[in-house]
């Protein structure tokens, strides 16, 4: 089995017209080519940074693979483990320290700041936010989703910590899987600067 060069795969990715490392690999496979996924990938760098080959990042096709291949959508992740985890803690209502602790702990952050962020996610989907304006934003949008969401469960005399729990939990998750979408959706965006401060 001869070994993999770049003029081997320069000849592949021209013949075929391969877009992507995984087409690379099947057609070298049935080429019989022998090499390692790191050899492939230390190639195909090379052959990027000398400019041979152009790469590009491929576009997912559908939401679930957005999901599935994109690091782009580690916070959704973030933010429904600890929703889960503090409504957990929240119904199981343990007396024992280190579990009241830790509720207390995630229900700051849920109560605080991860209502706020989905929201801001959802709202403003590929925007990078310095990471002050974010948390402050993040923040005050937090306490309105609380309020509003206490002022719900007021009205219908269902004002308990669990049902407050659940459903802060199900509104931060559905407002995180809103801004994953959108960001799936939407190219992205830088904040514009403006060119001159204003003054009063």
């Amino acid at each position: 089995m001869p070994r993999l060069t770049r003029k081997i795969l320069l000849e592949a990715i021209e013949q075929y017209h391969i877009e992507s490392i995984g087409s690379i690999r099947e057609q070298l496979k049935k080429k019989q080519i022998d090499f390692t996924d790191d050899e492939l990938v230390r190639l195909v760098r090379e052959l990027g940074s000398d400019g041979t080959i152009v790469l590009r990042e491929l576009e997912p096709e559908s939401f679930s693979s957005y999901l599935g291949e994109n690091n782009q959508a580690w916070w959704l992740y973030g933010v429904v483990m600890v929703a889960l985890i503090e409504s957990f803690l929240v119904v199981y209502a343990s007396q024992d320290q280190l579990v009241i602790t830790l509720r207390a702990l995630l229900g700051l952050v849920l109560l605080g700041f991860l209502p706020g962020y989905s929201a801001t996610r959802a709202v403003f989907p590929r925007v990078q936010f310095p990471f002050l304006e974010r948390l402050i934003l993040s923040i005050f949008l937090s306490v309105m989703v609380s309020i509003g969401i206490g002022t719900l469960l007021g009205a219908v005399f269902l004002f308990q910590s669990a049902a407050n729990a659940l459903l802060l939990s199900s509104a931060t998750i559905l407002l995180a899987v809103i801004g994953a979408y959108r960001s799936f959706k939407l190219p992205d965006k830088q904040v514009e600067e403006p060119l001159d401060p204003i003054t009063a």
